[in-house]
């Protein structure tokens, strides 16, 4: 006869636990209320997913340098700390990538190597080049 013994700790007290990451301290502070009002969107988006967890990981995919939201989207089922940290349930799927892609207006393309976020060419030292 086997007996399961219940856990000790849940999840979000062993996360208490670890060092708070840059990501963490971004997230606990991010005001999402502008955001929320340029998308005009309810609270559930598409497939009844959260906005405000999605443009979460939107900003997630910009602190931690994520290249695609293809990437994102395999981060997040991958990573259930980022997961976690987004806002997203671990027991719910994850939002796929065409219902996050309609949130960002620049889909998942980057910018063009070289280049910063608006398009401003970088010169090698990695300022950007104004004139």
């Amino acid at each position: 006869m086997y007996l399961l013994q219940p856990n000790l700790f849940s999840f979000e007290e062993l996360l208490k636990f670890e060092p708070e990451t840059k990501l963490q301290k971004v997230l606990s502070v991010l005001d999402l209320s502008p955001a929320l009002n340029v998308v005009k969107r309810a609270v559930l988006g598409p497939k009844g997913h959260c906005v405000g967890n999605m443009i979460r990981a939107l900003v997630a995919k910009q602190l931690e340098q994520i290249p695609t939201v293809a990437a994102l989207v395999k981060r997040l089922s991958n990573d259930i700390r980022f997961r976690f940290q987004c806002g997203f349930s671990l027991s719910k799927p994850i939002p796929s990538e065409s219902s996050i892609i309609p949130i960002n207006s620049r889909g998942s393309k980057d910018h063009p190597e070289g280049c910063d976020f608006d398009g401003t060419p970088i010169c090698s030292m990695g300022q950007r080049m104004v004139f």
